[in-house]
């Protein structure tokens, strides 16, 4: 007598539930996620937005910079302002050239 062996494994309807399960499974883990991701998003949204604020600002006040600095590159202020308001002078520059420039390393 032969004994028939039943397949191991599902059948195509108890394949489907599983499928149904996981992939319903999966989609509750998502929209999970999402709310926690909107929730820590809206805890921190006033801080953010502060610092978007202040980075506006920053920029602002660079660009204000650059162009007073720009300013006094084009009216020729910059030497006049250094010396008076930073006490800065202008120094003589002493130009030194060698005859032969080749230099021999020490072995």
């Amino acid at each position: 007598m032969k004994r028939r062996k039943r397949r191991a494994g599902l059948d195509l309807g108890e394949l489907q539930r599983y499928i149904t399960i996981s992939i319903g499974t999966l989609l509750v883990v998502f929209i999970i996620a999402q709310f926690v991701v909107l929730d820590l998003a809206g805890v921190h949204g006033p801080e953010i937005s502060r610092l978007r604020a202040e980075q506006e600002e920053l920029k602002i006040q660079n660009d204000i910079k650059r162009s007073k600095i720009n300013e006094l590159r084009i009216s020729g202020d910059i030497e006049a302002k250094a010396g008076s308001e930073l006490g800065l002078v202008q120094t003589q520059v002493k130009k030194i050239e060698l005859a032969d420039s080749t230099i021999a390393a020490d072995n």
